[in-house]
């Protein structure tokens, strides 16, 4: 406990001061007295010493054994006495009267510091022989001296502490909060103060306790804060009512009283998450040392119980399935009708049942996160997150914090209170790790750690956390090659694959690909339609990515200019060699012009050769313009006959027809087979064309 003396010339003026002191700060300091007519002890060391004045100031040099901790009284007057001597007119004569000529000089400058002119005060003080000739008297609590004779006397009563010393001694002795309590704020409220910055000042720190205290009383957690000697000076309805007190009941109270195990060596214990047994509660306590300035320190002890933490999980939890940490497909959503696909559906469907760990083979696109959403979704743990990492896309030191969180301070740019891992953060839920083959060996160890024992330690920390969480891992390649190249960890594999699913790549469900254009299509909003011989083309060709790859493929096909969609241009669109077998296709859809188109072949070419003027450019030409052209090198057909020709053009991909004004222009297929006619390869069947 704090303690603080008083030293004064006056037994009266000391005692007053020690009952003002004790009134402001309770039983939290130990306040006593002493007189300057008394001996006084050498080598005091209290906390903090009151001297009356510069003069007991003097003195207490040669007593005291740090005369830092000596400060004088700074005194002031109360604030309905003094307004008394303002209804008096200007140049009104009076004495003060006071126990001696110092005593009545201080309280005339305290009555002028505080803006009363209209008076002219003359000192008196015993023995009394004479004094002006007036009618009103003033004395600081010091009636009995008034000379026989006045008419009017004003008692101004005891001068007392100013907010200045109150603040004062609160601040030496670490107890600033004293300021903003309402017994103290009461008692500023009386005085005449003469340092208009303090009111502001003490408006301010009772308007921030007031904040701070709000905060701590709705913060879900007990939280008490002490001083630097252990004594608890506020306490929140929580804290209080997990210790099966009232919170004023703590105030004032050393922490050792109620919370015995937190104490040690006469000061708290800094712990972290301690476990501490109560008769009606099992709490989880931390103590944490705060340092403001050199001068002010204390602790902040946060309290909850044991039960309170799984109810934090479950919220953190909710919140990251909120930030989107959830599945979002289920089996219902993955489209095909093809065998392959309704037994892969069928098996998935019955080992989401179950609690085992699931290992998912399939090639790349072939949907291995749609089925782990599908999973999860038709498990027991679909209310509870499921978390997607891939193990490939994040670097290996920063994956391992990922996974299992860090604490405070354990790497350069760790966040202030550490991060929960994906593991704590998809508690009852699942953890998809895509690209499990990727992961680091050292990872390796701890992933398989956490499957065998079901709990996991955060990078830098030593509290071990239980997670009840089901892995779901994929891979693009076969694990048990990867176990006999070592390069994956023998145990971990036969950990992962319990349950195992394979997923058919495209070319074994090539019936599908009609349903996923459709799907495709209408998630992305396309109107495009797709020719027989276009659909034939898509079946027919080898989707490396596999549906991944067939929806990049949709999605280009949404902005080609031709409806319907032919199987020229959607090989034009094919993520490929745009000269690969190009010759042996061009080939083949020159023979079947050809064949087709024989007697009108002439018109056909000479309408190509029109449209060639402009490939270049790439103007676009309407029907007017081919039909003068034409003319102009000596063939007259018709508009009719000219769009019956533009129309067998298209049809083949030679030519590309707009939509309403938007012209004709030749494509690159439609260039390259001109060239072939040109050249008569043939035979003679287009000798006339040579």
């Amino acid at each position: 406990m704090k303690k603080l003396v008083v030293v004064t010339y006056q037994e009266q003026t000391g005692q007053q001061y020690v009952e003002t002191i004790r009134a402001l700060f309770g039983r939290s300091i130990e306040v006593s007295f002493q007189s300057m007519f008394e001996e006084l002890p050498k080598g005091m060391d209290p906390d903090l010493v009151l001297a009356s004045t510069y003069t007991v100031c003097e003195v207490l040099k040669n007593h005291v054994q740090n005369f830092d901790n000596v400060i004088v009284a700074d005194i002031t007057l109360r604030k309905d006495a003094v307004e008394q001597l303002r209804a008096y007119p200007p140049h009104t004569k009076a004495i003060l009267v006071n126990i001696s000529l110092e005593s009545a000089i201080d309280t005339i400058s305290l009555i002028y510091k505080h803006g009363i002119k209209n008076l002219d005060l003359t000192p008196v003080y015993p023995p009394v022989s004479e004094f002006p000739s007036c009618h009103l008297a003033i004395t600081p609590g010091e009636t009995d001296l008034v000379p026989s004779g006045i008419e009017n006397v004003i008692d101004l009563g005891e001068r007392v502490l100013s907010i200045k010393t109150i603040s004062e001694i609160a601040t030496r002795l670490n107890m600033i909060e004293v300021l903003s309590q309402p017994h103290c704020l009461s008692y500023f409220n009386t005085l005449v103060s003469t340092d208009v910055s303090t009111p502001g000042m003490l408006g301010q720190i009772g308007a921030l306790e007031q904040q701070l205290h709000f905060i701590m009383q709705i913060f879900g957690s007990g939280v008490m804060s002490l001083d630097d000697q252990g004594i608890i000076t506020f306490s929140n309805t929580a804290a209080a009512s997990l210790l099966g007190h009232q919170a004023q009941e703590l105030q004032g109270h050393p922490l050792c009283d109620t919370l015995p195990s937190l104490w040690d060596g006469g000061k708290p214990l800094l712990v972290q998450d301690q476990v501490i047994r109560t008769p009606s509660n099992v709490l989880i306590v931390s103590v944490h040392h705060m340092e403001y300035n050199s001068i002010l320190r204390g602790y902040l002890v946060l309290i909850r119980r044991f039960t309170d933490l799984e109810k934090e999980q479950y919220k953190i939890r909710r919140q990251v399935m909120s930030r989107g940490h959830v599945a979002k497909y289920s089996l219902e959503n993955i489209v095909g009708d093809s065998p392959a696909i309704r037994q892969t559906k069928q098996m998935a469907q019955k080992i989401a049942a179950s609690n085992s760990t699931i290992l998912i083979y399939g090639q790349t696109g072939t949907g291995k996160e749609l089925f782990a959403q599908s999973i999860h979704n038709a498990s027991p743990r679909r209310d509870f997150p499921f978390i997607a990492i891939n193990c490939a896309a994040i670097p290996e030191t920063l994956l391992e914090s990922e996974l299992f969180g860090y604490e405070e301070g354990s790497f350069t740019g760790a966040k202030r209170g550490g991060k929960p891992g994906y593991f704590e953060l998809a508690h009852g839920g699942t953890l998809f790790l895509d690209e499990i083959s990727e992961m680091d060996i050292s990872l390796q160890t701890r992933l398989l750690r956490v499957l065998q024992e079901k709990e996991v330690t955060r990078v830098g920390g030593n509290t071990i956390i239980n997670v009840d969480v089901r892995i779901i891992a994929a891979s693009n390649k076969n694990l048990k090659e990867l176990v006999g190249q070592s390069a994956f960890r023998r145990d971990l594999y036969y950990r992962l694959n319990v349950l195992s699913i394979h997923l058919p790549p495209l070319d074994q469900r090539k019936e599908d690909i009609p349903l996923l254009i459709e799907a495709m299509k209408q998630e992305m909003g396309g109107t495009f339609t797709l020719t027989p011989d276009a659909l034939s083309t898509i079946q027919s060709i080898h989707f490396e990515g596999n549906v991944r790859e067939l929806r990049n493929l949709v999605e280009r096909l949404l902005y080609a200019d031709t409806q319907p969609i032919d199987a020229q241009t959607v090989r034009q669109y094919l993520d490929q060699d745009p000269t690969s077998g190009a010759a042996e296709h061009i080939t083949s859809v020159v023979n079947r012009f050809i064949r087709d188109q024989r007697h009108r072949l002439s018109d056909l070419k000479q309408v190509m050769e029109v449209l060639m003027q402009t490939y270049q450019s790439r103007i676009r030409m309407g029907r007017g313009s081919i039909q003068n052209a034409l003319e102009a090198r000596g063939v007259y057909l018709s508009e009719q006959e000219i769009r019956t020709l533009l129309q067998i053009l298209q049809l083949y991909g030679f030519i590309q027809v707009l939509r309403g004004r938007g012209g004709t222009h030749i494509t690159d297929l439609g260039v390259t087979a001109l060239n072939q006619l040109r050249s008569g390869t043939f035979g003679d069947s287009l000798s006339s064309f040579s």
